[in-house]
């Protein structure tokens, strides 16, 4: 699942501009509601009910299994439950060696990073992790410096079954004698191949690089140094190339300008970038072979759907907006300041702007058509959340919280601040 959705309220116009050339146009879609609501009011369970964590931060759903983590009194932990019940097949915790894996041990550098992503058909899916190995043999853990020189160490990604946990490879992304205050981000993970981003805690310019690992087996298929990782689909990989990279890795994104470069995914090699473009840019997400980025020129700014491939310009939607989508249907996004949706449907690549207002004015998920909407700020107020459909007709007002995951069978729900959870079955 790749939900990077972020708020931003600035001035701009309320139309929309044709990509192939031609002035604005305003395409306003306003039809009759004809879609019923999917999510089914009755929870599965809840983290009350289901003993695998307490409180929850992220969630992915393949098949009929559920991936979350967050903390429990202990600490950090991951665990793959049952996604109708919420019974835990596997769980793991926090620096808990990993099953196989030769000492390494689970470890997430940081808690605004993922802590994991899962990859792979349901039936053999894969659960990516970060881990931390090291030479030291004391039974504590804790081993002293010798002549002032620290034990070796390397840092990587594991592959982890998710039937059973345990290790299917290890990918060394900081190998053995270089790990001491680099960290490594788990960033995006696309049909071939698993992006990897590495910063040391010292913001040393140097450090910063992007990784690639061979999705099948964990080798290294390329590395960039002086880039971030982004995001994969369809052959390509998005990066950012900071404008200053000692100010882009001592504030670290969204905080520093930088150029959206994209990068054939199997050398590596640079396709295009937006730098003759666009003073400042970003990419937002991808939806099938377009990605949706944020752009700034000349002190305008708006949102744009580009063609990963090429670069080539799709669809200008105006606004710095707030968009999400199915990655494989739908792209909707809405203006903060007239509350309108805009939608961009992949296959016929036309935009539409809904003829109702909108609130509340992010989006917390895309799916079958449907729009969730929901103020994550405001998780506990049933009043900052909806679904909708294109031309902005409500299709629900009560939802259970905030929209985390959701597939064809099941949604997940976060329904208070402090990381409560619920699950719902989904209409066939």
């Amino acid at each position: 699942m790749r939900d990077r959705v972020r708020l931003a309220v600035l001035t701009g116009v309320a139309f929309l501009v044709a990509a192939c050339g031609g002035g604005p146009v305003e395409n306003t879609i306003d039809e009759a509601p004809s879609l019923a609501p999917l999510v089914q009011e009755r929870a599965l369970w809840d983290v009350t009910s289901a003993p695998a964590i307490g409180t929850v931060g992220e969630a992915s759903l393949i098949g009929d299994t559920a991936v979350i983590s967050g903390n429990e009194r202990d600490g950090f932990r991951l665990a793959v439950v049952d996604a109708a019940t919420g019974m835990p097949h596997w769980g793991i915790g926090y620096l808990d060696p990993l099953p196989g894996g030769g000492g390494a041990v689970y470890f997430r550098p940081g808690n605004a990073e993922p802590g994991f992503l899962v990859a792979g058909p349901p039936e053999d899916f894969l659960v990516l992790v970060p881990y931390y190995r090291d030479d030291c043999e004391h039974p504590t853990g804790w081993c002293p410096r010798e002549d002032g020189e620290p034990y070796r160490a390397e840092e990587g990604v594991a592959a982890l079954s998710g039937k059973d946990g345990s290790v299917r490879w290890m990918g060394p992304v900081v190998p053995f004698g270089e790990a001491g205050d680099t960290a490594i981000a788990l960033r995006d993970v696309g049909e071939n191949l698993l992006l990897v981003e590495t910063r040391d805690m010292n913001a040393t310019p140097g450090s910063l690089h992007t990784v690639a690992l061979r999705l099948s087996d964990g080798q290294e298929l390329w590395r960039h140094p002086g880039v971030e990782g982004r995001i994969s689909t369809a052959g390509t990989v998005l990066v950012r190339r900071p404008t200053d990279l000692a100010e882009a890795v001592l504030l670290g994104h969204p905080f520093a300008d930088g150029t959206v470069t994209g990068l054939d995914a199997a050398s590596g090699h640079r396709r295009w970038d937006l730098q003759e473009r666009f003073s400042n840019s970003d990419a937002e997400l991808v939806a099938g072979d377009l990605v949706v980025v944020r752009t700034s020129r000349d002190g305008a700014e708006s949102t744009r759907v580009l063609d990963a491939a090429s670069g080539r310009e799709v669809a200008h939607l105006g606004n710095p907006l707030t968009c999400g989508s199915d990655t494989r249907s739908l792209i909707a996004c809405v203006d903060p300041l007239d509350h309108t949706l805009s939608t961009f449907q992949i296959d016929d690549r036309e935009v539409r702007v809904s003829g109702r207002e909108v609130r509340p004015i992010s989006i917390s998920g895309v799916w079958r058509g449907r729009v969730f909407l929901s103020d994550a700020f405001t998780v506990g107020d049933p009043a900052r959340r909806a679904v909708v459909d294109r031309s902005g007709n409500v299709l629900a007002d009560r939802l259970p919280g905030h929209l985390l995951a959701i597939s064809d069978r099941y949604a997940i729900f976060r329904t208070t601040d402090d990381g409560n959870i619920s699950v719902h079955a989904v209409t066939p």
